[in-house]
């Protein structure tokens, strides 16, 4: 009779945390996209990534993967721009409104199911309502930019592996490397976690699992991601001449070590101060060709050994950067800074977020092996940014991973409240 009476109520609380869930996950969808439409389609297009819309519209019309000028993108994966393509968002505003929010909504359940499967359901609807709500997420993540597709893409590959570490199916391994395949095809900077994932599916096991399944698991991640990811390397190969991920390596690596790095950075855009790094280092003629194509293989092979130069010849200063461009990435204050109310709203928002993820990392301290999937991709970030650079946008990616933090540390606290509040 007491088990029948169990049932019930087990099944009961998860009714209601779906009901819950399912609130949360319509009250996301509906204020993304009220709050695009308050800006509108002119703003929506006026602060976009310069280089999607041509790009979108070039692969949509067949004429290939192309920038502004017509000459082959090979800088950033195409992902997000066949995103933009399919939709025709290079044109048409209601369509990527509705997809971008759709797919910031999937962040939000996301961030829930990876802190049911990290805490429980009280975790999860924690999770979820403060994604739903989270200002950067709601504001940016319906931006004609990649951010808000990587986000959630990088999230349902993290969400996979936890999955796939459970079950143990050659499935599940799979569609987990496949996820993260896509998630650098929308942004290159991952790709150092692939064979990190890979090998924490082997070495986080669950208790009672052979060697030869874990490795087994392993492999096929691998080997799915590289399937993803092996038609734009080749792609990039036939263009290029050599194997590359990205060609703004070498772009990026001076941009951040160079006398002028911090000139502007990071109060202002990065931009300001490749600008001024731009004019120091080469007349107006070089520079007028540099500026023309950028990302070709020469210059970037050119600039990266410039910046190269620089480390090796400041070898304290780029120590000290290193720190400097992570306080930046990972600051309080938005990098780079904007309007009171905008700086304010990141503050406020992503501070307490910070500071609760640090007290639930710290209680779940003997669970390290689980969590280390989410130690390697923070690492993998601040590895990147000490080496080149990084706005708050850059680092907006993790803050769904610091939210299931947070909520990892508030849900004993709110189950006390509530056992408290139900006991009086």
């Amino acid at each position: 009779m007491r088990g029948a009476i169990d049932t019930a109520e087990g099944a009961s609380r998860e009714r209601r945390y779906r009901l819950a869930l399912a609130a949360i996950l319509l009250l996301a969808l509906a204020v993304r996209v009220l709050a695009r439409a308050a800006t509108g389609a002119a703003e929506f297009y006026a602060t976009s990534y310069s280089d999607y819309a041509p790009a979108a519209r070039a692969l949509a019309e067949g004429r290939g993967y192309l920038n502004r000028a017509d000459i082959p993108l090979t800088d950033r994966p195409p992902l997000y721009a066949l995103f933009v393509a399919l939709l025709h968002g290079y044109r048409d505003f209601w369509p990527m409104v509705a997809a971008q929010s759709l797919v910031s909504t999937g962040t939000v359940a996301c961030a829930a199911l990876i802190a049911r499967q990290l805490a429980g359901r009280r975790a999860a609807l924690i999770a979820a309502a403060i994604v739903a709500i989270y200002p950067y997420y709601v504001r940016h993540d319906t931006a004609l930019q990649e951010t808000g597709l990587f986000t959630f893409v990088t999230a349902l590959a993290m969400l996979l592996f936890l999955v796939a570490r459970e079950r143990r199916t050659a499935l599940s391994a799979a569609a987990a490397g496949a996820m993260l395949g896509l998630a650098t095809l929308t942004r290159p900077t991952v790709a150092p976690l692939i064979p990190l994932a890979a090998g924490w599916l082997a070495l986080s096991h669950a208790s009672g699992v052979n060697w030869a399944s874990r490795v087994r698991g392993s492999l096929l991640a691998l080997a799915a991601a590289l399937a993803v990811l092996s038609p734009w390397l080749v792609r990039q190969h036939a263009v290029l001449g050599y194997w590359a991920f990205s060609t703004d390596f070498g772009r990026t690596l001076f941009v951040g070590n160079n006398p002028d790095t911090f000139a502007f950075y990071p109060k202002a855009s990065i931009d300001k101060s490749q600008a001024l790094a731009w004019r120091h280092s080469w007349p107006e003629a070089v520079r007028a060709g540099l500026e023309r194509n950028i990302y070709a293989p020469g210059n970037g092979r050119w600039l990266r050994d410039r910046a190269l130069r620089y480390i090796h010849a400041h070898p304290e200063v780029f120590v000290v950067n290193t720190v400097r461009k992570n306080i930046a990435a990972f600051g309080i204050s938005p990098s780079p800074r904007h309007g009171l109310a905008e700086n304010l709203a990141h503050a406020l928002s992503y501070g307490p977020v910070l500071l609760l993820a640090l007290i639930g990392l710290w209680r779940e301290r003997q669970r390290w092996r689980l969590y280390s999937l989410f130690y390697a991709l923070i690492l993998v970030f601040v590895g990147e940014t000490a080496v080149l650079w990084g706005h708050t946008s850059h680092r907006a990616f993790l803050d769904v991973y610091l939210i299931v933090f947070a909520a990892v540390a508030l849900a004993p606290w709110m189950k006390r409240a509530v056992s408290a509040k139900s006991g009086a």
